[in-house]
């Protein structure tokens, strides 16, 4: 064989490879329902609905100071409708966050969130 067909398939291989270990690293199911839940709750500006899947940590931090903040900026446009798109995941020290696309139906920019799981409890919920 030619050193450059070599090449050629050892990259191929190579991907293949890593094509396969994401699609196996890919969770069985996503947290779509959280991700749901939690804007219902900026939404409606109800700390209990928003907090409800997150650890002990999590839970200590939220408050309606902060919601209403949030509420302030996403309330009109949560309500103006959105979509909302699975995007992928990360792992990184010992969690899982999980990226997802909100877009809103006044054409507005839209929001990347990050949702970030340990042992299968929110621990961080950034919106950018």
């Amino acid at each position: 064989m030619k050193r450059s067909t070599l090449v050629a398939l050892s990259a191929i291989v190579l991907f293949l490879a890593s094509t396969l270990t994401c699609l196996r690293a890919e969770p069985q199911t996503v947290p779509d329902d959280i991700v749901k839940n939690m804007l219902s709750g900026i939404e409606t500006l109800n700390v209990d609905k928003f907090a409800e899947k997150g650890d002990p940590e999590f839970k200590a931090r939220v408050n309606r100071d902060i919601l209403i903040k949030v509420n302030s900026q996403l309330a009109p446009k949560l309500k103006g409708g959105y979509t909302i798109e699975y995007l992928g995941i990360l792992r990184q020290i010992g969690t899982v966050t999980y990226l997802y696309k909100i877009t809103f139906k006044d054409g507005s920019d839209d929001i990347l969130v990050k949702l970030q799981l340990r042992k299968n409890f929110v621990s961080g919920f950034l919106l950018e």
